[in-house]
């Protein structure tokens, strides 16, 4: 587990740095408005593929029987549902050049076929994480990542536009999914049964439910500030949320994918999980959090220099999402933790409470304040949902939840309130605006952690070192002999 969490990370490191050189660079070549139409045809694209997507892969993960049968009765009815879907983008072109610019309507076509793609790859991908391949798995997508970023950036710089921003996308569903076949084929030794189908349906239909209400949480504010704000203001909100979403995809989401299939191999030994459970969460709260302010404070200069002054509306957008980016961290990792002990109905649950919450403040918000609106209405969502995480969690933790948060909160915090001050008070060019900052966060930081938290992060260390070295008793006395 923790060698797949390295790999995964040092790989997410990888690709999204490619990925944030690669958005830098079309952002300085291209308009607004054009990441404003591809957000709106992702928007599209993600409602089609919520009616198709029944989270099979999850369920794949979490099976411990008739492996074989499950995967091909799971690639079976993923290859059907996402064909299926391509028909209906065809058909409806009309109707959607007749509501949206006609660009839309063409880019989400080729986005549905590559999407065909990308189901088909998401079974071998899935059992390679039941086998522990993340070291394959890493390398097919670093690899992906690196094709992705030059193929676009070579044709911005030719001329292509808006195309060159579609080819992203593109060959972000497709490199992948066939790299994941190439290393791991499925087998069709296997006769899958109508039993395995509904099998896949009844653990999946809680996922398919929540995954929509998901969709309302995420995605909806791009749906509601494209329709009410225009294209324009959904490329800033699109690359501000981006932006806002890499610490997420960095740390928490390299975190899980690891530590699901060890959540789910001791979803009966309890002690265990509390013990798994306590590591990962102190890990996302002192790296999510100074993170997130640390980002929050450099944007105004970092955003200015390194994306131009037409971005200059994309930064209170983003300033606004660090609270998104803290809680959103948190919540994945235990919606990944129930899911792995097969509580999806939890999941469901947090989501419904959370699309309420965004469906009657969002368009209000959004109507009345625009993009900046809509971030703080997620950030609303969010702070409604972290009270049910942490109310889910209390009783699951080794510690007391918020005794593993306090710390890194006021150390956060501290460094927060100090990097603004900086930037309010110094007057000089940006880029010395920036370093000024820069020296504050690090200095601040570094002087907190030395005096405050460096009891808490030795003992994190040596939590870490243990799982490590293999000393799973201390975690799973139960299971320690199947651990070894």
């Amino acid at each position: 587990m923790v060698h797949g969490a390295l790999a995964i990370g040092w790989s997410t490191l990888a690709i999204h740095g490619t990925g944030l050189v690669r958005t830098a660079l079309l952002a300085r070549l291209l308009e607004p408005e054009l990441f404003g139409i591809v957000a709106m045809a992702e928007f599209l694209l993600g409602i089609l593929r919520q009616v198709q997507d029944f989270q099979f892969d999850t369920a794949l993960v979490y099976r411990q029987t008739r492996v074989p049968h499950t995967a091909l009765a799971s690639l079976a009815v993923k290859t059907l549902l996402s064909a299926s879907g391509v028909l209906l983008i065809w058909s409806g072109q009309g109707v959607l050049s007749r509501w949206y610019d006609p660009r839309i309507g063409s880019i989400l076509l080729w986005f549905g076929a590559a999407s065909v793609v990308q189901a088909i790859g998401g079974t071998p991908r899935a059992i390679m994480e039941r086998e522990f391949r993340f070291s394959e798995l890493v390398w097919v997508q670093v690899a992906s990542a690196v094709v992705r970023t030059v193929v676009p950036v070579g044709m911005a710089l030719a001329g292509y536009g808006l195309m060159s921003l579609a080819a992203s996308a593109v060959l972000d569903m497709v490199l992948p999914a066939i790299g994941f076949w190439w290393r791991r084929p499925v087998a069709f030794a296997a006769r899958p049964s109508w039993a395995d189908v509904r099998w896949l349906f009844a653990f999946s239909a809680p996922l398919w439910v929540a995954a929509w209400l998901s969709l309302i949480c995420y995605s909806a504010g791009h749906g509601f500030v494209g329709s009410l704000a225009g294209t324009v203001a959904l490329g800033s909100y699109a690359l501000a949320f981006t932006f806002a979403r890499l610490p997420v995809q960095l740390i928490t989401h390299a975190l899980s994918r690891a530590m699901f299939p060890a959540y789910a191999k001791f979803q009966h030994d309890r002690e265990a999980l509390a013990g798994l459970l306590a590591v990962a969460i102190r890990c996302l709260c002192w790296s999510l959090m100074p993170v997130a302010v640390v980002a929050a404070g450099l944007a105004p200069e970092a955003m200015r220099l390194v994306l131009g002054p037409k971005w200059d509306a994309a930064v209170p957008v983003f300033q606004s999402l660090c609270v998104f980016t803290v809680f959103r961290g948190l919540q994945d990792h235990a919606i990944d933790f129930f899911n792995a002990q097969g509580q999806t109905h939890w999941f469901r649950r947090l989501m419904s409470v959370e699309a309420l919450v965004l469906l009657l403040v969002g368009p209000w918000m959004t109507r009345r304040y625009g993009a900046v609106g809509m971030a703080w209405a997620i950030n609303l969502m969010m702070a409604v949902g972290m009270g049910w995480v942490i109310a889910s969690l209390q009783s699951m933790t080794a510690r007391g939840l918020w005794q593993m948060m306090r710390l890194p909160v006021a150390i956060s915090a501290l460094i927060g309130v100090l990097v603004a001050a900086t930037g309010l008070y110094l007057t000089a060019a940006p880029w010395l605006v920036l370093l000024a900052k820069l020296g504050v966060a690090v200095g601040v930081g570094g002087f907190s952690v030395w005096r405050l938290g460096r009891d808490e992060l030795r003992a994190l260390w040596s939590d870490v070192r243990e799982l490590w070295d293999g000393q799973w008793r201390r975690y799973a006395p139960a299971a320690g002999t199947a651990a070894g």
